[in-house]
């Protein structure tokens, strides 16, 4: 049983609700029983025609990171900034903002923000939330669940199905589960038996109800790829439609935001963040202070218009620098037969991983020189071992 005063008017509706669901509920208890590879005799194989099947396009809560009807995975590091990504993305989903990665949303959305045992609690994402400037009217939150005698337990995985029924009978749109480990309880994440005993129920569940679920996780210390950075069972990943990463880049104090799993759309580029500070104004209208009577800095989201390669996503995600010496490299490898004009030197700059930003910091670094004759033309510094091609006159000569 919820907190009563954490949903508006759901009483009624919610038993009404349950009541259409009692299906769902069976076949999910049923999916936690059963053991992989095995079924029930009493079942039959239902064959369906593709004629027979709806023709639908996959429907999108924020395009190119999260789907609706289904669970969203978000991991990173401890501390990387999940958790201030999350309120940034939630509280402009409130407003009706564009997003981060560029999509205009539909409309503003309501989100439900779950808070396990041992994570950020009801006050700390109400922080989180007023300096991203969310409009609290379309955000609610649950941190624990109380007994007819009124004693109180934390959220556990028992509790999402009745969590997730609550929040699509007042009209949720994102319910955020921070995080997996703690919901999970007893449950073995790093196992594969953790796709049947949770995943695949909150995944059934979600499609069912038409919500976006939003997981937040850890990654894995020595880090990985797209698909095997996320901290645990691979099935985890399996199970989920969505995959987002917030991966640090290690020479440097960015961010990336990176779709590493996308099933039936497109993914977005990464998007590059920092941190900053944000002092917030109390119920009073007063500037929030601590027990010192010192300002109190909140962090928030920075987001950046930096182009951020796949290369860059993939180094940081890996914990590996980012190495743009290899730019440098394959620059003086593009130029090293005499000058180019700037459109060819992007052009093979992109066919390798690089964006144009990058092409230009790694002229830069080379000390490139650029040249209008007509058009602009890339040539390599004069000494350098690669500039024995073609001189500029003889480039520019039809």
């Amino acid at each position: 049983m919820l907190r009563p005063d954490l949903f508006d008017g759901t009483d009624a509706a919610s038993l009404e609700h349950a009541a259409s669901l009692d299906h769902l509920v069976a076949q999910s208890e049923h999916d936690a029983k059963a053991k992989p590879g095995k079924r029930s005799p009493t079942r039959k194989v239902r064959v369906l025609a593709p004629c027979d099947v709806s023709l639908a396009a996959p429907s999108m809560l924020v395009r190119g990171w999260i789907p609706r009807s289904a669970v969203t995975v978000l991991a990173g590091q401890p501390g990387a900034g999940k958790g201030i990504a999350v309120a940034d993305i939630v509280a402009r989903g409130s407003r009706g903002d564009v997003m981060p990665n560029g999509d205009v949303i539909a409309r503003p959305f309501k989100t439900l923000i779950v808070c396990g045992p041992g994570e950020d609690g009801a006050a700390d994402w109400k922080l989180r939330l007023v300096a991203a400037r969310a409009n609290l009217q379309r955000c609610w939150l649950v941190e624990s669940t109380v007994d007819e005698l009124g004693y109180e337990s934390p959220i556990c995985a028992d509790d999402l199905t009745a969590i997730l029924d609550h929040a699509a009978a007042d009209g949720i749109d994102l319910v955020v589960i921070d995080s997996l480990g703690a919901v999970a309880g007893d449950l073995d994440v790093n196992k594969t038996e953790i796709r049947a005993q949770m995943m695949n129920p909150l995944a059934n569940q979600a499609k069912a109800l038409g919500l976006a679920v939003l997981l937040v996780h850890h990654v894995r210390k020595s880090g990985g790829d797209a698909l095997t950075v996320v901290s645990g069972s691979t099935q985890i990943v399996a199970a989920a439609r969505a995959v987002l990463v917030v991966a640090l880049e290690s020479d440097t104090d960015a961010r990336f935001m990176v779709s590493s799993k996308l099933n039936g759309a497109r993914k977005s580029d990464p998007v590059a963040f920092t941190t900053a500070g944000r002092s917030i104004l109390d119920e009073h209208g007063n500037s929030l202070r601590d027990d010192r009577d010192d300002l109190v800095f909140v962090p928030v989201i920075a987001w950046s218009d930096r182009s951020v390669s796949p290369a860059e996503a993939s180094a940081a995600m890996a914990g590996l620098p980012a190495h743009r010496d290899d730019a440098a490299d394959t620059l003086r490898d593009v130029l090293a037969n005499g000058p180019l004009r700037s459109i060819a030197v992007e052009g093979e700059m992109s066919e390798a991983g690089y964006t144009r930003d990058q092409a230009k910091r790694a002229r830069t670094r080379i000390g490139s020189a650029t040249i209008k004759v007509g058009d602009h033309w890339w040539t390599l510094p004069p000494g350098t071992p690669k500039a024995e091609g073609r001189t500029l006159v003889e480039a520019v000569q039809p």
